[in-house]
């Protein structure tokens, strides 16, 4: 039996380390990115922090999650089709419920542009969930000669790398990146001046009254100046 591509029938023992935004990265603003044939190059980590500080990113994402699926979900086995109930697929992806599932997949796959999935094993090496790993941790290798996808290895700083071959991870891309197509592409990636400029207007605008609402400083001028020396000035 397949489940997210896996068949979990078959036994192995690899497990991936629980990992999913811990990455400590420090604040970045439009100043901090590099530039660069006239458009701004951003990490991840840029991304994901709009995603935790924009409310607007954050529910736009549940919102979708929350509509795929709506009508049910349904298992194909030898040629027929039967329906399954949600709290049941909660049951085997080891989630509370279908809808939390959902919203991680979608955070990762719209947020990071890829979703690299795990299946969880017991003791006896039996598949018992399914885990994702944060895109920022993971590198993937190709074959240089067909750009085939080989495999995968999940680096956390100050940890082993975990090595894993491309068919112990389910990967998915939300959009082939036509900058360069072994990369996902960010559903961000097409607001990014909107989201940046929103995010710092935003917290100019909190510092301006959390500082008492005191500008920086006052430039005083001489009244008698007149048009010309005002021009000068300026």
């Amino acid at each position: 039996m397949q489940i997210l591509g896996f068949d979990i029938t078959r036994k192995t023992q690899k497990n991936a380390m629980e990992f999913t935004n811990d990455v400590t990265t420090k604040r970045m603003s439009l100043s901090d990115m590099v530039k660069g044939g006239g458009r701004i190059k951003v990490s991840r980590d840029v991304f994901y922090e709009l995603y935790i500080r924009n409310g607007d990113i954050r529910a736009c994402i549940r919102d979708i999650s929350k509509r795929v699926g709506v009508k049910g979900v349904y298992l194909e086995k030898s040629g027929a089709v039967y329906e399954i109930g949600t709290e049941a697929v909660a049951k085997v992806l080891k989630y509370p419920t279908f809808l939390d599932f959902k919203v991680e997949l979608f955070k990762h796959l719209m947020i990071g542009g890829e979703c690299f999935i795990v299946p969880v094993y017991d003791g006896f090496k039996k598949v018992v969930g399914f885990n994702f790993l944060d895109p920022r941790t993971m590198v993937k290798f190709y074959n240089k000669n067909t750009g085939e996808l080989t495999r995968f290895e999940q680096r956390i700083p100050g940890s082993q790398a975990i090595p894993f071959s491309k068919d112990e991870i389910s990967y998915f891309q939300f959009e082939k990146n036509p900058n360069n197509a072994y990369e996902g592409l960010s559903i961000l990636e097409g607001v990014i001046y909107d989201a940046l400029t929103d995010k710092e207007a935003t917290e100019r605008n909190y510092m301006f009254f959390e500082n008492g609402m005191t500008p920086d400083g006052v430039i005083m001028l001489d009244p008698d100046f007149d048009a010309d020396e005002l021009e000068i000035a300026k």
